[in-house]
Formats: structure tokens, sequence, C-alpha cells
């Protein structure tokens, strides 16, 4: 690796002061991110919905708009479990909210990823910041700490 690089799979050099997607086919074009909802959630999940665009909104340059016709956007959606690809797929893209994933909190977290950006704790240069204490955790859980490479 140079300067602050490493590879991953192989063949992708990876700056590991960063922590969000950097190609281009998958960063939100003009920062602004075409999205959906479901119908079927409740008003309360609708909210939370609200609230965490709205503070994402806040603290950044990206801007969330309701879809019209465009052929990238976020499908936010009550299916199992919460879950987000990382960045721009192309076409429809699913973010997951859940039964239990209503909280605004965890809403912005997924958010986040679909915006392009890893688990901190995965990052290359993550024991420069943080301990991790194995022997904290369950072993079926071990692979949400494992480096991303």
């Amino acid at each position: 690796a140079v300067d602050n690089t490493f590879l991953t799979q192989g063949d992708i050099l990876m700056d590991v002061r960063r922590n969000a997607v950097r190609e281009h086919n998958t960063v939100w074009l003009r920062r602004v991110v075409p999205f959906t909802v479901d119908t079927v959630f409740p008003a309360s999940t609708l909210e939370q919905i609200r609230l965490a665009i709205q503070e994402i909104e806040q603290f950044s340059c990206v801007r969330f708009q309701p879809r019209q016709n465009e052929i990238d956007y976020i499908r936010i959606r009550n299916i199992s479990g919460c879950y987000s690809p990382v960045g721009r797929r192309g076409g429809p893209q699913d973010v997951s909210i859940g039964n239990g994933c209503e909280s605004q909190g965890t809403i912005i977290h997924e958010l986040m990823h679909a915006l392009g950006f890893w688990h901190e704790h995965t990052r290359p240069d993550r024991d420069l910041y943080i301990t991790i204490i194995k022997e904290n955790i369950a072993e079926c859980k071990y692979t949400n700490v494992s480096f991303r490479c």
C-alpha cells in the first residue's frame, strides 16, 4: 500500500481515510436522491422516515426528492429486516425498514448505506481508533467486526 491506500479484492486500490464509495457510478448524481416510500407504513414510521431524511439534509449537501420518473431511485420499503445496499446501484434500490427498524437512528443508518457509507468499525484503519474485544462478541457475530476488504 502507498500513501494511505490498500488493495482490496486483489486489484482495487482504496484510500483508508475514506469510508464512502468513491466510484463515480455508485454516487448519487448532483447529490439528489429520488425516493419512494411504501404506503403500508403506519403514520408513526412515516414520521420517523421524514425526520431521518430531514436530519441527513440538515447536516449534508444531499437532498432527497420524491421520485418523478428517474430510473435510479431508493424505495423505502417495509420488508423483513433492516438493510440497504451501499451506494447507488442503478434502477430501483430497496432500503428495508422492517419491524423493529422504525427508529429515526436506524432509518438514518440504512439511508447512509444507500448514500454510499460503510460501517466505521470495518474500516481498514479502525484499529488506530478503537479496540475490538472479541470476548464480548458472540462467535456468530464475528463477521460484523471483520475488516472490509
